[in-house]
């Protein structure tokens, strides 16, 4: 087989009028005429580059009015290539990525259609390509909805009825921009040439069995018929074969003995396989493809009293943070996907949740490796069309997320529907489409949990919690409120914004001038945004099990430059509430339970192995005083919580720090509290101060 990449010498039009293809467009005759008052159209141009039109062409493409007409009108991408003579005489296309709907025609003859922004898609080419030059063009939309939902005139948001399965666009709510929704074509086209048959995909799906053996099964799709393949297994860190077999129809059912379980980090080694499946021809080997793999077990016990995920039979306290890196994929790298991966590690992140979208292969690749837990959201948010007309289109993107991602072993569970409306949460739930959405996860992806509509905790086929206590839910409510907390089981998002300090908004003059920041107001609010993470975080890690099976921080980092969330902000430096999730997120902790008063201190053990030493406790007045010190001997088992002792030894203003130490002195936590006890206030008017040009919160 013989791939050849295009990644260069595209052209592109917009049809503003909507009409290219009523004139002729497609017709490959129709190039000598193009622009012309006959045909009313713009003239092809030369494309820069391959990635989202607003990145391309805008110097700022991140929020204003401005960007709304790349989403106003079609357009079209025409590209001239060469096939060498002595080509196979087979030949399918394939194009890597196109946001959102794109339609292709080969010399003048439509080769399909194809809905969805992240996945890779072919057509067989038939008696379409031709030896010598070729003409592809390529219809890419990516459309605004205009239907208004119910609820959508509130003043935080808007709120449209969606049509497409793209959970990041169209936010306008402190998280994204009213005007901004991704459109392009931003991966290479490619086309592979064959002599005999081709594997076009294959679905794989892995699970321990008894006594140490793995269950590996296999479905190979080939372009042509069947032929037969082989399958190879390796172990990936060493290279060594361990298993070996061969189909005559490209089914694969296998027990393989010895393998070792895939873990996550901080409870052993994320054990990783090579699947290599070789199609042979004429005693050569004509097509090979890898798949990374792993054997694990993820169950996500829901009653009305717990929500508790098992790796491996064993119970695992998710400690996470919800990922959306940028709107724009093509703007993502595999560089930025590690630092931001490793950062969660050192920070002590267990488990990560992809917002709302789906990211670049490379992340996956790279969680896998880490040990990195995965929740895997659908781009379905909030309000959308649930009508039968367009079920078939959910399942078609739900199914390309699923066939996509099911084989790696960090991906823990599957998210259907973010926050689905309040209304109609549940026939969304119950009757369309979160039945038909879990049944065919199940079908593709056996043994991978589904939570159907996050953040609707007393659905047992749910079973997870979002909470913006003394945030987002109003500037009457503070983080000491525990009444919603103590309900919660599985909380999957909480947190609340902050920007950068003034001067690293210094080099982005439009969003400093409508922030109108001092330096001293940004520090109250780097400290509210601060204290709240730390005391929601330490709050949930406390009930442990008790009520809650774990939590996940939102958002690791800005995916723009007006969007606050982050522990990071849009150019990855860290904000100070990055120092807060270091200090009571690691696998092992130490804390201080307070509000107001000091309450008592406790020990922390998410690892797998008992913790034996002593607790160090020094309060410091702010004259420099000592007010209290202690040593307390301390013993924790592997995977608790437990509390040490009553400790109210804390004045108004001091600093209190917090140290675990081994029984032979090695320091195992630390923590410390600056006047624990004097909490700062909501912010007056957050968070329903916007500015809806940019997407952006205004805290006064």
């Amino acid at each position: 087989m013989v791939t050849i990449k295009y990644d260069r010498n595209y052209e592109i039009l917009q049809d503003v009028l909507g009409n290219a293809e009523k004139r002729g467009i497609t017709d490959p005759g129709f190039l000598a005429t193009v622009g012309s008052i006959r045909h009313n159209l713009s003239d092809f141009e030369p494309l820069p580059r391959l990635a989202h039109l607003q990145l391309v062409y805008e110097k700022q493409p991140y929020y204003g009015r401005h960007l709304r007409f790349y989403n106003q009108a079609p357009w079209w991408y025409r590209l001239k290539f060469e096939v060498p003579e002595d080509a196979p005489p087979h030949a399918v296309l394939r194009i890597g990525a196109a946001d959102y709907y794109a339609e292709v025609w080969l010399n003048g003859i439509r080769l399909g259609a194809h809905e969805g922004y992240f996945k890779a898609f072919e057509f067989p080419c038939g008696e379409a390509i031709r030896r010598g030059e070729n003409l592809l063009l390529i219809k890419v939309s990516s459309p605004w909805d205009e239907e208004r939902c119910l609820g959508g005139e509130e003043p935080r948001c808007v709120k449209v009825v969606r049509h497409m399965m793209k959970g990041t666009y169209e936010h306008a709510d402190s998280f994204g921009c009213r005007d901004l929704n991704p459109v392009g074509l931003w991966k290479p086209v490619e086309v592979d040439f064959y002599e005999r048959n081709r594997i076009s995909e294959i679905h794989v799906t892995t699970e321990p069995g008894e006594n140490g053996e793995g269950i590996f099964k296999a479905d190979v799709t080939f372009d042509r018929g069947i032929s037969p393949v082989r399958l190879r297994l390796s172990e990936k860190k060493t290279g060594k074969c361990i298993f070996t077999a061969q189909s005559d129809s490209g089914h694969f059912d296998c027990r393989i003995d010895g393998i070792r379980l895939w873990q996550a980090r901080e409870r052993g080694e994320p054990a990783l396989y090579t699947a290599t499946f070789e199609l042979p021809e004429d005693g050569r080997v004509v097509q090979r493809v890898e798949k990374t793999v792993g054997f694990r077990r993820v169950e996500l016990i829901r009653t009305a009293e717990k929500t508790e995920l098992y790796l491996n039979g064993q119970r695992f306290f998710i400690r996470g943070t919800s990922y959306l890196p940028s709107f724009y994929l093509s703007e993502i790298s595999p560089a930025r996907l590690k630092r931001d991966l490793e950062e969660m590690l050192a920070l002590g992140m267990n488990t990560v949740r992809v917002h709302v979208h789906v990211q670049i292969p490379e992340f996956y690749e790279l969680c896998d490796e880490m040990g990195l837990l995965v929740i895997q959201d659908s781009d379905l948010n909030w309000t959308f069309d649930d009508s039968e007309e367009f079920l078939p289109h959910i399942l078609d993107v739900w199914g390309q997320m699923l066939t996509m991602l099911g084989h790696h072993p960090c991906i823990a569970a599957w998210g259907a529907i973010n926050e689905p409306n309040e209304v109609l949460a549940d026939r969304y739930l119950n009757t369309l489409p979160g039945p038909q959405m879990e049944a065919l996860a199940q079908k593709l992806c056996p043994g991978i949990p589904v939570i159907r509509g996050s953040g609707t905790m007393q659905d047992l086929h749910t079973g997870d919690s979002h909470n913006y206590t003394g945030s987002l839910a109003g500037a009457h409510t503070h983080y000491l409120d525990g009444s919603y907390r103590s309900a919660e089981k599985l909380n999957t998002e909480f947190g609340v914004d902050c920007p950068p300090s003034p001067h690293d908004m210094a080099d982005l003059p439009e969003l400093s001038r409508r922030l109108a920041m001092t330096e001293e107001h940004w520090q109250r609010l780097a400290d509210y945004q601060y204290r709240l993470v730390k005391y929601f975080t330490e709050d949930y890690r406390i009930r442990k099990y008790r009520n809650i099976g774990g939590y996940m921080q939102f958002l690791f980092s800005d995916p723009l430059p007006q969007t606050f969330y982050g522990l990071y902000d849009f150019r990855g430096l860290p904000k100070p509430v990055a120092d807060a999730v270091r200090e009571s997120n690691q696998p092992i902790a130490v804390i201080l339970r307070h509000d107001t008063e000091a309450k008592d201190l406790w020990v922390i053990n998410d690892t797998t192995a008992a913790v034996s030493g002593s607790l160090y406790v020094c309060v410091t007045e702010e004259e420099g005083r000592v007010a209290a010190e202690r040593r307390i001997p301390v013993t924790v088992g592997s995977d608790s919580a437990v509390r040490v002792c009553d400790f109210s030894e804390v004045p108004e203003r001091c600093l209190v720090l917090l140290r675990l130490l081994s029984e032979k002195e090695e320091l195992l936590a630390e923590n410390h509290y600056r006047n624990p006890l004097l909490h700062p206030a909501h912010p007056e008017g957050h968070p329903f101060n916007l500015d809806c040009e940019y997407g952006m919160p205004l805290y006064r």
